[in-house]
């Protein structure tokens, strides 16, 4: 796609009983599962990728920023606020899409927060 590892929007899912998280970081950034929990106030873990399927209604590989089922929250790390546009699964593991980094938040409904290592 002629873009950095880094300019890659990722989508991770994690979950507990009750919630289902969708954090959005950079490419070269790792989820601080710790960070997060602490911050979001939950005790998470990630997602296996039967219960991706389940809690989104896309598979690992496709998960998008957006749209997602009721209930899913979305976290938008602050380590792709470094690009002004990112590269993001589009709902498959063969589609991607490019949009402006401040659309993707807005669009999303996320909270930005850092959460990433």
């Amino acid at each position: 796609m002629g873009c950095s590892i880094a300019e890659i929007a990722k989508s991770i899912v994690f979950v507990d009983e009750n919630n289902t998280l969708v954090v959005v970081l950079s490419g070269d950034r790792k989820v601080d599962l710790r960070r997060l929990c602490g911050t979001v106030g939950l005790n998470l873990r990630m997602a296996t990728p039967e219960e991706v399927y389940a809690r989104t209604g896309y598979r690992v590989g496709g998960v998008p920023p957006f749209p997602h089922r009721m209930g899913v929250r979305v976290i938008v790390d602050r380590s792709i606020e470094r690009f002004e546009s990112v590269w993001a699964a589009a709902g498959d593991h063969n589609s991607l899409m490019r949009l402006p980094t401040a659309e993707l938040v807005r669009v999303s409904g996320a909270e930005v927060l850092d959460v990433s290592k």
